[in-house]
């Protein structure tokens, strides 16, 4: 018999809950959206000749849409699902400008206060991002349709 206080381990209450699955899609996401991000960077800087701006802009685009269809289709399908695309496609973009701040203030703080450069700030960056755009991403950009309670309604 399984005493009543016990509480199962944080690792089995989200295996169980299959969020453990969700979080293993997200990292999978990620990387897949960098490899997209760098190759594109990489095919229209050193192979097709373009200048700087034009190659960031488009790996930048392409690993863009690489995330938001991964995440939208496969990570965070259970929540998306029923969702009008404007709606996520919109709160995506919100996202992505929000992020552009956080990004750009964390550097600055870490060079300005901590004498960091933003080459090293930029993983410590990187490493906020992954949990703060995930938790992002699941409760807001994906959170699935308007739910209403059916009990404040007396049904």
């Amino acid at each position: 018999m399984i005493h009543p206080y016990y509480k199962t381990p944080y690792l089995f209450q989200i295996k169980r809950s299959g969020e453990l699955n969700t979080m293993i899609f997200y990292l999978v996401t990620g990387a897949l959206t960098s490899l997209t991000d760098y190759s594109l960077f990489f095919l229209v800087f050193n192979i097709l000749t373009a200048g700087l701006l034009w190659a960031t802009g488009v790996a930048y685009v392409g690993g863009l849409l690489v995330s938001f269809i991964l995440s939208r289709y496969w990570v965070f399908k259970k929540n998306a699902t029923g969702q009008e695309f404007k709606t996520s496609a919109w709160r995506y973009g919100s996202l992505l400008v929000i992020n552009l701040i956080i990004t750009y203030l964390m550097l600055w703080a870490m060079e300005q206060w901590f004498g960091l450069t933003p080459l090293l700030g930029k993983f410590v960056v990187w490493f906020f991002m992954i949990f703060w755009i995930y938790g992002a991403n699941k409760y807001w950009v994906f959170k699935g349709p308007r739910q209403v309670n059916k009990r404040l309604f007396g049904m």
